[in-house]
């Protein structure tokens, strides 16, 4: 934010409920944080980080330019302060569009807001007696955050807290902001969120999971000859020995194919076997 002040102190003068000129900051625009006071004639105040910095390449008051020798000559002013402090203001995430009554649109006017908040189908049609009440309740839906109450309680307990502040994603690769309250939702569904297979001690990211279990040695597998269930590592060894397989007649000459159960049967009778001449 301007003048150096965090996202988390930066205030749009625009959610007081009350208007306050002497609370603005002329150099950041926002509600005062830490109000200091200049020995300059007229006493202004802004806020400390943006005085402090101001000071770092100026001598003077931003306002007046009246010789400021440092912020040693700063004074904070803890009445400023305390009446921004008391000020009444609404969660910076308050959605602010100013709409028009439902009551008074059109039924076309009203499918095409509800499409645009997501709805389709079944859910845009209806009368205007029952799409008015509909759009009501959507568009308390999407209205952000109901917070409101004084400057001090925002700063002290809800920025940095508020369900509908925007969060991003933890996991690499992941370019969402989710508000605070649909993380959870989101977690269950990112892509990029690491999913500990079942079956083994790997945990590939989501969007690999079916990649890996394509290829995961400890996925359970079906015997293509029979029922057996078996680890896929050890289905080569299982298949080598499985009486239920085909296999081909090691006689030359023979080609046919019998289960390794079979097998002995047909070797029995078969014409290309070698057997031992036996003379009487």
């Amino acid at each position: 934010a301007a003048g150096g002040e965090s996202v988390a102190k930066w205030i749009d003068p625009d959610l007081l409920l009350e208007k306050c000129d002497e609370c603005i900051c002329v150099t950041c625009l926002a509600v005062m944080s830490e109000p200091m006071t200049a020995r300059c004639p007229e006493l202004h105040s802004f806020c400390r980080t943006c005085y402090v910095q101001w000071l770092v390449r100026n001598e003077g008051c931003p306002t007046c330019r009246h010789p400021v020798a440092g912020e040693q000559q700063l004074v904070r002013n803890r009445p400023l302060e305390a009446m921004i402090l008391r000020l009444t203001i609404r969660c910076p995430t308050a959605k602010r569009a100013k709409l028009a009554p439902a009551a008074a649109m059109t039924v076309e006017e009203i499918r095409t807001e509800l499409r645009g908040l997501g709805l389709r189908g079944l859910q845009t049609a209806g009368t205007k007696a029952d799409l008015v009440p509909r759009l009501v309740e959507e568009r308390s839906k999407n209205a952000g955050c109901p917070f409101m109450g004084t400057v001090g309680e925002l700063r002290a307990s809800h920025l940095g807290k508020c369900d509908y502040e925007p969060v991003a994603c933890p996991n690499e690769g992941c370019a969402a902001s989710p508000l605070r309250k649909d993380v959870p939702a989101h977690a269950a569904e990112c892509e990029s969120a690491p999913v500990k297979c079942p079956n083994c001690e790997d945990s590939p990211l989501r969007r690999d999971v079916l990649a890996h279990k394509a290829k995961c040695d400890r996925v359970k597998v079906a015997c293509t000859h029979c029922e057996i269930i078996t680890e896929r590592r050890a289905l080569a060894a299982h298949q080598g020995s499985c009486p239920f397989a085909k296999i081909e007649c090691p006689n030359a000459g023979c080609g046919e194919e019998r289960t390794r159960a079979g097998m002995p049967v047909h070797r029995a009778e078969c014409e290309h076997e070698e057997v031992a001449c036996v003379l009487p």
